[in-house]
């Protein structure tokens, strides 16, 4: 039987460049949510980072966790250097918290190591199971319960004489939220606009209050279908909308995890987005309504940026709003990168602009590391700091600046 407080190995799976800022993320959140918990400390491995948690923490983390794209419980780690051994150790490896003979997709890697033909470990792995599954045969409710999902997946990793396998309590990568019915044509990821909303709020000095639950108003002129400015809302609200692998396993009434059921949404926030396809403006607004923001003082339109007078209009708004506020709003923006959608408007011509519309307290724009790299932003415009990691197979940059007379703004990007 599962034992839900034992301590096991989780991996953390991130984006390659933002390992760093997924610890980071669980460090903030891991003491509020599990309060009686110690903090564990996290190792930053390529991919992501390793934690010893209780089983039911470690796999309740999916709930609240926004960064990571899937959660690994490391289930078996021995030494192996052939295909009967591997065969043999999977043989005899107690899986029934976990296996009633769901069908597997294998994601099998190898570095250094004698076993390296994806087909054999295949083949093996899945003998292994059958004689695994026939040597304890699950109860009935087990099958059916597992037959209730299909996104099943167990990874193996060799690397010189060791084998990892892990177990994906996720299923569904995690970026896939559940409340995002219309996309664009060059969807972000849910995961990574996660990412630029955390990065730009660590980067504000203590002096300023905390960035994470003060009034906010936030802008994205090129909000296409308002997955940046629905992730910034939901950064610290549990993930409602989806179901994932644990809820399935065969003993996952063990796992004493409670599912949550609502929002908080204590922040005081005021969303403003634009897009010049009236489409994608229409796919915000249902994109907000599936997930229940509607509610959320929020203002969507359409327009083109790279126009003068709708730059104008833009910029009366966001700061007529404001004057009766007090508040400085953040500028946070995916402009399109002129490969899958035409690009008309340039980083510096957009920073020059923005120098006449008001003080904003961030400007963050992500776009393809070399537009970025070297930059010298406008006089007025300071740079504060800068996130590199891929986004679908790119090399991209997220760059963050500030036109505040007063600043902790760095030398160069």
């Amino acid at each position: 039987m599962m034992d839900a407080n034992e301590k096991r190995t989780f991996f953390f799976q991130t984006p390659i460049g933002l390992e760093s800022l997924g610890l980071k993320e669980f460090e903030l959140k891991f003491p509020v949510r599990y309060p009686s918990t110690p903090l564990p400390h996290g190792e930053i491995i390529e991919g992501g980072f390793t934690l010893e948690l209780p089983i039911n923490v470690g796999i309740g983390l999916n709930y609240w966790l926004k960064i990571p794209n899937r959660i690994l419980l490391r289930e078996a780690h021995f030494k192996c250097r052939d295909i009967p051994k591997f065969y043999n150790k999977v043989k005899k490896l107690n899986l029934k918290s976990y296996y009633a003979g769901q069908d597997y997709q294998f994601v099998i890697s190898s570095k250094d190591s004698r076993l390296f033909d994806d087909r054999k470990i295949e083949k093996a792995l899945r003998d292994a199971l059958e004689a695994n599954l026939k040597a304890s045969e699950p109860k009935a409710d087990a099958k059916i319960r597992v037959s209730n999902y299909k996104e099943w997946k167990l990874y193996v990793r060799f690397e010189e004489d060791w084998c990892t396998i892990s177990i994906d309590t996720s299923g569904d990568r995690l970026g896939m939220r559940g409340y995002k019915n219309r996309v664009g044509k060059a969807p972000l990821r849910e995961n990574l606009a996660s990412s630029l909303y955390f990065f730009t709020a660590l980067s504000l000095p203590e002096s300023v209050g905390d960035s994470f639950t003060r009034p906010l108003t936030l802008i994205d002129p090129f909000c296409g279908s308002g997955t940046l400015l629905m992730e910034s809302v939901l950064f610290f609200e549990p993930n409602l909308f989806r179901n994932y692998a644990f809820e399935f396993f065969p003993q996952a009434q063990n796992l004493s995890i409670q599912r949550p059921t609502s929002y908080f949404l204590e922040r005081e926030l005021f969303l403003l987005g634009s897009d010049i396809d009236s489409e994608r403006i229409e796919d915000t607004r249902e994109n907000f309504r599936e997930a229940g923001l509607l509610t959320l003082a929020h203002h969507l339109q359409v327009g083109d940026l790279a126009k003068a007078d709708f730059q104008k209009k833009l910029s009366i708004e966001i700061f007529s709003h404001l004057d009766s506020r007090k508040i400085l709003p953040w500028f946070l923006s995916n402009p399109p990168y002129g490969k899958r959608i035409a690009q008309e408007l340039k980083a510096n011509q957009l920073l020059d602009s923005l120098k006449t519309w008001g003080e904003f307290e961030r400007i963050g724009l992500l776009l393809p590391r070399d537009q970025l790299a070297g930059l010298t932003p406008p006089k007025g415009i300071n740079f504060v700091d800068k996130l590199d990691f891929i986004h679908g197979g790119e090399k991209v940059r997220f760059s963050l600046f500030t036109n505040l007379k007063v600043n902790n703004e760095k030398p160069s990007t």
